[in-house]
């Protein structure tokens, strides 16, 4: 049992440290759009939209490295900074956002099926502070701003 529980620990902490990476990628690759489509005010306002997401990641981050078994502590939560961007520099980055926003990674199933309730609600928050944080300060201003370009059913 013991053997089992640690493969499905390291297994969970492989996802969970391949959805970070896919997800800072797809963080750089909007940051990318922005500075090539955008302004400098821009540029600064998905940067500053951005940061209270970042520091989540680093939370989830040391929670996968510490086997999911410390607690990472809690990033910084609550500041507001919502992106702000011109229709130009709306229509390339809208679906780089789609793809941040819509999946639900399998590994919160998983956790909540396989993990103690302490260490899958350590992972559930993680992942709850990181869609917070962007639907606060990402995708809810910019979709509201650019709702012709927001994915079927997103609550305008």
């Amino acid at each position: 049992m013991a053997v089992e529980r640690s493969k499905t620990n390291r297994d969970l902490r492989q996802e969970i440290l391949a959805w970070i990476r896919r997800t800072r990628g797809l963080l750089l690759a909007a940051q990318a759009v922005v500075e090539w489509y955008g302004t400098e005010d821009e540029c600064q306002s998905f940067a500053a939209a951005t940061i209270e997401a970042k520091e989540v990641l680093k939370t989830l981050l040391r929670l996968a490295r510490s086997g999911l078994k410390q607690e990472p502590g809690r990033p910084c939560v609550g500041s507001t900074a919502p992106f702000r961007c011109s229709e130009s520099t709306a229509i390339p980055l809208s679906p780089i956002l789609e793809i941040l926003a819509t999946p639900v990674p399998e590994f919160i199933d998983r956790a909540r099926q396989e993990l103690p309730i302490d260490q899958a609600e350590r992972v559930a928050l993680g992942f709850g502070l990181f869609c917070g944080a962007m639907v606060d300060n990402v995708y809810g201003p910019f979709w509201k701003d650019h709702g012709q370009l927001a994915p079927p059913g997103w609550p305008l």
